[in-house]
């Protein structure tokens, strides 16, 4: 199945000769994070960060609190350690929505989970007469496309899942850093001739790919109700689960539903077959 978002992309060719970790992505990309005042439909922003980032490159950073005019919530303050005495005085809205206009026109704007962040935004934008279209790309639906089977999304999940570290979870700026970091890993595992080699299994795998033998033998993986969904004989017990377990689109089914392995050594890839 293919990405809604792949509009979006565009890529340094292969063969330009450039060397960097994931094939660059042309283009200009506004990675965002933005911490706000609760969860519902008249939450406001109270901080607000944006990483600019242009042909692969960081060109400037811009963040700052905002003055929500409305009360802070304890339990945000609790959350991101944010009182209300420092959003008094910090800009309103209105005060930098130039700015960020101007940072997101032409384009690409990238958060963890877009549904929450754009329409705070877009809101914000319309209250003031102004209109600001953009192209978005959200890294929490590429990462439930391209990582079937994850107990969880959560940026702190991901962020676990590809051993990238975090600073000052809640806070807009430490996000806005760990998604651009997130961003660049599913961008690696999306474009098909990547240039990394790196595998990766689900938490939930890598015990049986530890205990799995490399000898010849038969293989079964089953689902939560004890069903068989793969049996077969192999030379190479590991490598074979390796092959059926590692996280990759078209493995979906198994990392999806696989809960158990079994194996049964057989000594000889003839009495496997």
């Amino acid at each position: 199945r293919g990405f809604e978002f792949d509009h979006a992309l565009k890529y340094l060719p292969e063969d330009s000769g450039v060397n960097v970790p994931f094939r660059m992505l042309l283009g200009r990309y506004v990675i965002a994070d933005i911490e706000a005042t609760g969860l519902g439909p008249e939450r406001q922003m109270i901080e607000l960060a944006l990483i600019i980032v242009e042909d692969g490159k960081v060109l400037d950073v811009f963040e700052t609190l905002l003055n929500p005019l409305v009360p802070l919530p304890s339990r945000i303050t609790e959350l991101t350690q944010i009182h209300a005495k420092e959003l008094d005085g910090a800009p309103k809205f209105y005060e930098v929505a130039q700015k960020v206009q101007g940072i997101l026109r032409g384009a690409t704007f990238v958060s963890h989970n877009v549904a929450f962040d754009w329409p705070m935004l877009e809101s914000a934008f319309t209250l003031m007469g102004l209109e600001v279209k953009t192209k978005q790309l959200c890294t929490l639906r590429m990462a439930q496309e391209l990582i079937p089977g994850l107990r969880g999304y959560t940026l702190e999940d991901l962020c676990k899942f590809f051993h990238i570290k975090m600073a000052s979870r809640h806070r807009a700026l430490p996000d806005a850093r760990a998604t651009f970091s997130l961003f660049k890993e599913l961008m690696d595992l999306r474009i098909e001739a990547r240039t990394s080699t790196k595998q990766y299994f689900l938490p939930q795998h890598e015990d049986f790919l530890k205990k799995v033998p490399t000898h010849a033998g038969v293989l079964t993986l089953r689902d939560k109700e004890k069903k068989v969904l793969c049996l077969e004989s192999t030379a190479d017990l590991r490598a074979l689960l390796i092959q059926l377990l590692e996280v990759r689109p078209e493995n979906r089914d198994l990392l999806e539903r696989c809960e158990e392995v079994e194996w049964e050594v057989t000594g000889s890839p003839l009495l496997a077959a």
